[in-house]
């Protein structure tokens, strides 16, 4: 494990006016993303969504078949919540 001082040397050296003018350049493009089933993949049922997702991005399936493939889970999401 290394030591401290060692660590030490590596730090990087940034002022506050630095980080200010960061912060007044680079801010304006942070957002944060609402969480959504089409988002959400830690439920296993929203999986399927990261799963279409990902073969439409790979051009795995087309454009009708990635909407019809939502679609039928959108469906059955509302169905179960009947």
């Amino acid at each position: 494990m290394r030591e401290l001082a060692q660590l030490d040397g590596q730090k990087m050296q940034v002022t506050a006016e630095q980080i200010m003018k960061y912060r007044e350049i680079a801010s304006p493009y942070f957002y944060v993303t609402p969480q959504t089933p089409l988002t959400d993949y830690d439920v296993s049922e929203e999986m399927a969504f990261y799963f279409v997702n990902k073969q439409y991005l790979e051009q795995a399936i087309d454009k009708e078949t990635y909407i019809r493939e939502i679609d039928n889970r959108i469906k059955m999401m509302m169905l179960e919540d009947r």
